[in-house]
C-alpha cells in the first residue's frame, strides 16, 4: 500500500469511529460523554482501583485521550499493539473500552502508593523508538501478567471472553445515556397547505 493509500485508510478508520472522530476533531462535549462512560465501566469493574484515582483526583483527561488516539500503541509493546489494531478494526470503539480497563487491571499492581504524577507516569508509560513499550512489557512482567507466551488471557479480556465485562448492549447503553443528544434541525423548507 502507498503512502496515499495509507493515508486514507487511516483517515477512513478515523471517520469510522465514533471515539476517533471526537478525539481528532476536539469535540470536548463527546469526548466528556465517553469519559463518563469509560468512569462508570470502571467503577463496575475496578472499584477499589477506581476510588483510588477519585481520592488522586485522577481522571481519564489524564492518560485516555493518548490511549485512545493510537489504539494503545503509545503503551504496549509493538507484537501486542498490531494484534490489538486487528481486534480493534474487527469489533470497533467497544474495543478500546475494554483494552483501557484491561490495561488499568494489569497495571493496577503498580498504580498503588504513588502519588498523582507517579501514577500518571506509569500510566504514560512508553516510548517512542525501537524499544517503545518495553517499560510497559517489563512492568506487566514484574506484576504477574503478560509475560512471554502469555498474551492470550490479556487479549481473551479485551474480547470480554473473561475477566473485564462490558458487553455490546451495556455499552450501547451507557452511550445512550452519557453522549450528546444531537440537536433536532426543524426544516423550515417543509410548509403544509
Amino acid at each position: 500500500m502507498g503512502a496515499q493509500e495509507t493515508f486514507s485508510a487511516l483517515i477512513n478508520m478515523i471517520s469510522a469511529s465514533q471515539v476517533l472522530s471526537a478525539l481528532y476533531n476536539s469535540d470536548e462535549k463527546k469526548i466528556q460523554g465517553f469519559f463518563k462512560v469509560f468512569n462508570v465501566i470502571f467503577a463496575e469493574n475496578l472499584p477499589k482501583l477506581y476510588l483510588h484515582f477519585k481520592n488522586l483526583t485522577l481522571t481519564p483527561e489524564n492518560y485516555l485521550p493518548d490511549w485512545f488516539m493510537t489504539v494503545f500503541a503509545s503503551i504496549i509493546p509493538l507484537e501486542l499493539s498490531s494484534r490489538l489494531w486487528d481486534i480493534y478494526l474487527l469489533h470497533g470503539d467497544i474495543i478500546l473500552f475494554r483494552t483501557g480497563l484491561v490495561v488499568l487491571k494489569y497495571l493496577e499492581p503498580l498504580l498503588w502508593g504513588g502519588g498523582f504524577s507517579e501514577t500518571v507516569k506509569i500510566l504514560n508509560m512508553g516510548f517512542v523508538g525501537e524499544n517503545r513499550g518495553e517499560e510497559v512489557k517489563a512492568a506487566l512482567a514484574v506484576s504477574g501478567h503478560i509475560t512471554e507466551g502469555d498474551e492470550d488471557p490479556f487479549f481473551d479480556e479485551i474480547l470480554g471472553r473473561k475477566g473485564v465485562h462490558l458487553s455490546e448492549t451495556r455499552f450501547k447503553e451507557l452511550l445512550g445515556a452519557h453522549m450528546p443528544r444531537p440537536a433536532t434541525a426543524t426544516n423550515s423548507n417543509t410548509h403544509t397547505q
